[in-house]
C-alpha cells in the first residue's frame, strides 16, 4: 500500500518514466541481472537477447 505522498510522487513522474522507457530498461536489466543473477532464470532470455522483456510485460 502506497502513502498519499508516494501516490503522489508516482503520478508525477509516470509520464517521463513512460516517455523514457525504452532508456530505462535498456539499462535496468542488465543491471538487474548483474546486481541479482539469481532472478536471471525467471526472465525469458529470448526476450532479453532481441530487447522484447519491456513490451513482454506491457502485454
Amino acid at each position: 500500500m502506497l502513502t498519499p505522498i508516494q501516490e503522489e510522487v508516482v503520478q508525477a513522474t509516470a509520464p517521463v518514466v513512460a516517455e523514457h522507457l525504452d532508456e530505462i530498461t535498456q539499462r535496468f536489466y542488465p543491471l538487474m541481472f548483474e546486481r541479482y543473477p539469481q532472478v536471471k532464470p525467471l526472465f525469458n532470455q529470448a526476450h532479453q537477447q532481441n530487447g522484447g522483456q519491456p513490451a513482454h510485460w506491457q502485454g
